[in-house]
């Protein structure tokens, strides 16, 4: 398989002033590299820009899960669960090497071993309707578990409140890797891609960036998540609203949170759900769910919603955690689609919406990372509308992602177009959301290899450095 391999930016730039493309994608989260690569693999001459780094936003803070989204059964949201499905599966055969399949228990709970069957038989007929629109493989089909079983899986589990227990199967990711790898294999395609390139125009037939450059594109796609509303008010009014969903994520080392699967853990207080989820030596927790209205560049881990996964780990586990557990944190915003009926953000759907602007802008606005790929199919046929070109077939269903090469910073720095140390502690090594302090201790190292290879004089390298370290508080974006 092809290993990612992007141009430097300033290749990028160039052919960003000096060329015309038939489609030019705004926002470098999962959304906008989906529909880059559908774009270009559909033969339309293609760039992508991101304002930030690859990910940097959404696409990097999620939950991690390549899932259907049990819980929407019960809000008899059949399709959407149909077609998350339907893409998970595409995913593990597309990109095995950052996809991959995690066993999830459903924990039943009661006092004194009390639980009435029904419920069981009710969780039971749920999973089994998951499984069939999954269509999934005898391997990955659920299954009722004994308290002992369930209880030497989870050993965190306070056992004696064990009365029932299911295991299914969803799938993990590494999101903003799988992102990077997606730009990649747009650019193999014949996209060209560029991060740090922020759109603060739109003009007749383009873009302007902040550096001055104008980005010709006979058609413009805003994919920019939370901040579609921004792109959408540079070319004409907002035709639809958003509603930011917050979501925060703590990270325990594994010794403190013993665990071999996920866990799908019912949250007493408010009839909610948060997955405990093992990585590697960490097991990290979420999400909330809750309406957000600050600022959308800087979300930040608040002390409140640490106590609120805390509270709810500690009502289920044997031993107690505190805030002196917590090694890692990150808050990131879902764009949920306005208009549902509920007020609880736990409850809008993950549906999303293509529209078109007068002028032709195409905008895709909610969705989840699951279905990224059909999101980007669905902005693919609405732009070959737009350029009123002939009926072009989607060519991603079953088109491999290219592999990224082993994490090193020289390489992030010479081929995938890092050009900060957040780029590479937080995102190309996957390392500072989960550990503070690692993250800390790599940002020297780090720091030298960008100052070797950008050029940077001892006080830029200081400046950088001592930036980013102070910028490093629990949960930052």
């Amino acid at each position: 398989m092809t290993t990612v391999d992007l141009p430097s930016r300033n290749a990028a730039l160039a052919r960003l002033a000096d060329e015309t493309f038939d489609v030019v994608v705004v926002g470098g989260g999962v959304t906008g590299a989906g529909v880059a690569l559908d774009a270009a693999t559909r033969g339309f001459r293609t760039a992508i820009v991101e304002a930030r780094d690859w990910a940097s936003g959404t696409s990097s803070k999620s939950s991690k899960l390549v899932h259907g989204g049990l819980r929407y059964l019960q809000q008899k949201e059949f399709g959407l669960v149909g077609d998350a499905l339907k893409e998970r599966t595409r995913l593990l055969q597309n990109a095995p090497h950052l996809v991959h399949k995690l066993p999830f228990l459903i924990p039943l709970f009661g006092t004194a071993g009390a639980a009435t069957e029904t419920l069981a038989k009710g969780y039971s007929a749920v999973l089994s309707m998951y499984d069939r629109l999954g269509k999934v493989a005898p391997d990955m089909r659920h299954r009722r578990l004994e308290i002992g079983e369930a209880a030497r899986l989870v050993a965190a589990l306070d056992a004696e409140q064990l009365v029932a227990a299911f295991v299914y199967h969803d799938a993990q990711t590494d999101d903003a890797r799988l992102t990077l790898a997606i730009v990649g294999t747009a650019v193999r395609h014949g996209a060209v891609a560029c991060n740090y390139a922020r759109v603060v125009a739109r003009a007749p037939g383009g873009v302007g960036l902040d550096d001055g450059t104008f980005v010709r594109g006979r058609c413009i796609v805003n994919a920019t998540g939370v901040w579609a509303a921004d792109v959408m008010a540079l070319d004409d009014e907002p035709t639809i609203r958003l509603r930011p969903a917050k979501g925060v994520h703590v990270a325990f080392g594994r010794e403190r949170l013993e665990t071999s699967v996920a866990v799908v853990l019912p949250v007493r207080s408010d009839k909610r759900s948060i997955f405990i989820v093992p990585r590697g030596e960490w097991v990290y927790v979420g999400t909330t769910d809750t309406p957000y209205g600050g600022s959308r560049d800087r979300v930040r881990v608040e002390d409140l919603e640490i106590d609120y996964l805390l509270a709810a780990l500690n009502d289920r586990i044997g031993s107690p955690l505190s805030r002196g557990d917590v090694i890692g944190a990150w808050a990131g915003l879902r764009p949920l689609l306005e208009g549902a009926r509920s007020e609880r953000t736990a409850d809008l759907s993950r549906r999303h919406a293509v529209v078109r602007s007068p002028s032709g802008m195409v905008s895709i606005l909610g969705g989840k990372l699951t279905t990224y790929r059909l999101m980007a199919e669905d902005t693919v046929d609405e732009v070959a509308n737009v350029l009123e070109a002939k009926k072009t077939r989607c060519r991603t269903a079953e088109l491999p992602i290219d592999e990224l090469m082993a994490f090193s910073p020289r390489w992030s720095i010479e081929h995938e177009q890092a050009v900060n140390i957040s780029d590479i502690v937080e995102r190309r090594a996957g390392l500072a959301l989960f550990d503070q302090a690692a993250g800390r201790a790599a940002a020297e190292g780090v720091a030298d290899e960008l100052a070797v290879a950008l050029g940077w004089s001892a006080a830029e390298r200081e400046s950088h450095l001592s930036s980013y370290l102070a910028d490093l508080t629990l949960g930052s974006t």
